[in-house]
This record gives structure tokens, sequence and C-alpha cells, in this order.
């Protein structure tokens, strides 16, 4: 059974560890972005759950039915929350079930998000709030993200972390080469007189390969390039 990967509007974001104008971010889901997934994916009438206690804690359990009408269980255990406990533990429990079938697994691999931002006494100031502005997912994991903090006071949206591989960004692609390029490529000779490389011959082709500036590296690109065609006889 296979689910596809929550979308950037449907993470939450809530705070982890504050320090001294900082603090972590953790990643994670509603349990009504776990209804939905269920009921896009295998139709409201083919999953249930079910919750039972066992030594103090709540568990969940959610079946699917299967092609051959079989229903296949996968359970979890639950955590409270810190208001309502039993409503937490519930609703933790049927998410970490849904874990277990696939939904939202990718949250697992998220990185390190370390953000700047007001603290004061150990916590972020309440007007500051952070939500997924972009996210990559690739293979169940996360390859790209990106957060953004809105601040309730000035009214104001700003991107405080970027990681990976974004949405829009382009591999650059290196462009090759060409022996016409290369050979009009001009270079400035010690008395401040310009050359083409074409017009050089081999003993200075050789010498500007032995200068140590980072500026001339593409400048000996195209010197290796002209070097390789006079031996090759073109």
């Amino acid at each position: 059974m296979n689910f596809r990967d929550l979308k950037a509007n449907e993470i939450d974001v809530r705070v982890g560890q504050v320090g001294d104008g900082y603090c972590t971010l953790l990643l994670y889901k509603d349990a009504r972005v776990d209804m939905d997934i269920l009921d896009e994916t295998v139709g409201s009438n083919s999953w249930q759950r079910r919750h039972y206690e066992v030594k103090g804690n709540m568990y969940c359990s959610v079946g699917i039915k299967t092609f051959d009408s079989e229903w296949v269980w996968k359970d979890d255990c639950g955590t409270e929350s810190n208001t309502e406990k039993e409503k937490g533990e519930s609703s933790d429990s049927f998410k970490r079930a849904c874990v277990n079938w696939g939904i939202g697994r990718e949250l697992y691999t998220s990185p390190l998000i370390k953000v700047n931002c007001k603290t004061k006494d150990k916590k972020v100031q309440d007007l500051t709030s952070f939500s997924v502005a972009d996210i990559v997912i690739e293979n169940k994991a996360i390859t790209g993200l990106q957060i953004k903090a809105y601040d309730k006071e000035n009214k104001t949206t700003d991107i405080v972390f970027s990681w990976g591989k974004l949405k829009g960004e382009k591999k650059e692609e290196k462009k090759e080469l060409t022996l016409e390029e290369a050979e009009n490529m001009v270079i400035k000779r010690k008395d401040g007189t310009e050359a083409k490389l074409k017009d050089l011959d081999v003993v200075d082709l050789g010498n500007i390969l032995n200068v140590d500036k980072p500026s001339l590296d593409k400048i000996k690109e195209g010197v290796k390039l002209i070097l390789k065609a006079k031996e090759n006889g073109n």
C-alpha cells in the first residue's frame, strides 16, 4: 500500500528547544491529515481505527481492507499531550499507527531546524509562528526544506530556514567549451597588449598553464582544448 507524500500545507511546525535568541523546530502532522489521505487513497469505507489500553498506555490500531477484502492492521502507542491527556494519547496513537502504514514517514528524515528568533525566559515570543514554505521529498526522504516565520505584531513574513534542493531551483549545467570559443578567448600580456589564444604559439600557451591564478581557470580550459586540438592535427 503506497501513500503519497505530505504537502507543505499539511505539515505543522512547533517549537522544540529554546535558547538565547534561537530555537529548534519540529515537523509534525495533524490527525485530520491522516484521515484525509486514508480517504483519498483507500476510500472512507476501506479503513477503520480502534483504540485499546495496555498497562495504562493508549494504543491505536488502523485497519485497511485489501483487494481480497481481508483486513490488515497496524498498531502503535501514543503519548499524552500537555492539554487533554486522553484525547492527546488517542490522537497521537492514531498518527503513529498511520506512520506505520507509511503516511508522513518522511517527517522523520527532517534535518535539524535551528532558527534565530525573539526569545524571553527560554520561550519564543507568542507573536511569532512558523510554517513550511516549501518542501521537496524524494523516496520518502526530505531533500529540501524552507521554513517561514510570521510576525503577528508587525504582520510580516520572512524565510528563516532554507536547506537542500528546493522547487524552482534548476541545477546549473556546465556548458562545454568549443574549440572556436577557446581560440577567440583574449588574454592580456605583461606589456598590456591583448591577444587571442589562437594567435599564440605552443610555448606561450604552455606558459599560461603554469600561472597559478584562479582568474585564469577559464582561460586555462581554453588553452588545454587548443593544445589537444594541435596534438590531433586540427
